[in-house]
């Protein structure tokens, strides 16, 4: 790839997250995007393609890898032009396929876009996209956005978890502080009232109470 302003890199995890991965991307594509999208064979190139025509209004059945043909257009609400660069042995083939004209009023998904990078240095709506094999089915993805959009896809991954901080306590500090339980009106460990008046009719009560008693004396005092 070329050289990038700023890189977003994240695993899908399976095939759901990777569609779910590209129907993000779609919600930032503009007609005129150019998306060079690579990857080895099985990484989920089409998969995202299919993804992001689906979302674009099209229909994401008629999608197919455009091996042969080199070049498929589909309709939506955008247009998506789909273009598989292989066998293309140098930018300048793109002129022979008509791409200028295809990709003027559409988004253009080009996989194996490395190989003709060259004819989109500096356009202003330019994706690179890397995919890579990862552990246990997963896919590393590295995402290199236009400038429009390298705040947000270069922010951290929204997730369900909460993260609350928490300040250490001191070991030190829980060596030399003593815990005190303070009495109630009558001067009594309220805890131990607490206990009795809870448990009295229980066995628990009478097989363990006297235990529990012991170490709220230890406590207390």
């Amino acid at each position: 790839m070329s050289t990038v302003l700023a890189m977003s890199v994240r695993t899908l995890p399976n095939l759901d997250a990777t569609r779910d991965f590209a129907r993000r991307l779609a919600v930032d594509l503009q007609i005129g995007d150019i998306i060079l999208l690579d990857g080895p064979l099985g990484a989920g190139k089409t998969t995202i393609t299919k993804a992001i025509v689906e979302a674009l209004g099209g229909a994401e059945g008629a999608v197919t890898s455009p091996t042969f043909t080199l070049m498929h257009q589909y309709q939506g609400a955008i247009a998506v032009v789909h273009l598989d660069a292989y066998r293309l042995n140098d930018p300048a083939d793109l002129d022979g396929l008509g791409f200028a004209e295809a990709s003027e009023n559409a988004v253009s998904v080009i996989e194996w876009g490395e190989r003709v990078a060259g004819a989109f240095a500096g356009h202003a709506g330019l994706w690179q996209i890397r995919m890579q094999h990862a552990a246990d089915g997963a896919r590393l993805i590295e995402v290199a956005p236009p400038a429009r959009c390298a705040a947000r896809w270069n922010e951290p991954e929204v997730t369900d978890e909460v993260v609350v901080p928490v300040t250490p306590i001191s070991p030190a500090l829980l060596a030399t502080t003593p815990i005190i339980i303070p009495a109630d009106a009558d001067g009594r460990d309220p805890l131990t009232r607490a206990y009795i008046a809870n448990h009295r009719q229980t066995c628990a009560f009478r097989t363990l109470s006297w235990q529990w008693l012991v170490m709220a004396l230890i406590v207390a005092t």
